[in-house]
């Protein structure tokens, strides 16, 4: 068994691989034979008795993670945030932080390379 960004995979008697659930998953705990736990990062936390073939969530799970309190925002998250434009514009937009900070270095490295030249080829 595989477990991954690309879903959960199973691997047949014939040496093939079957995909049993689909989704970015996070952790696996195979409790019996055919009872599973998987953590899939958008469904959360889902169990299967009869081998994968059918996911249901795990509720009382869902509700004791529910119940935590939230992480609190560090020095290291803002510092992320801000590196990536994610703090600036959110994460569906920090493709344009990205963009801008691209712009900058393409015009700081073209203006070096000038300031660097201009004496050289103009006798100053």
């Amino acid at each position: 068994m595989i477990a991954g960004k690309g879903g959960l995979w199973w691997r047949q008697p014939d040496h093939s691989w079957r995909q049993i659930h689909t989704g970015d998953i996070h952790g696996l705990q195979i409790l019996s034979d055919d009872r599973w736990r998987i953590v899939d990062k958008d469904a959360g936390v889902m169990m299967s008795s009869d081998q994968g073939q059918h996911w249901q969530v795990n509720s009382d799970i869902a509700t004791l993670l529910k119940e935590l309190p939230a992480r609190p925002y560090n020095l290291e998250k803002l510092i992320h945030d801000l590196h990536t434009g994610k703090a600036l514009f959110g994460s569906h937009l920090k493709w344009i932080w990205i963009d801008i900070l691209a712009l900058v270095l393409v015009f700081l490295c073209l203006t070096g390379a000038y300031l660097e030249s201009a004496p050289f080829f103009f006798g100053l």
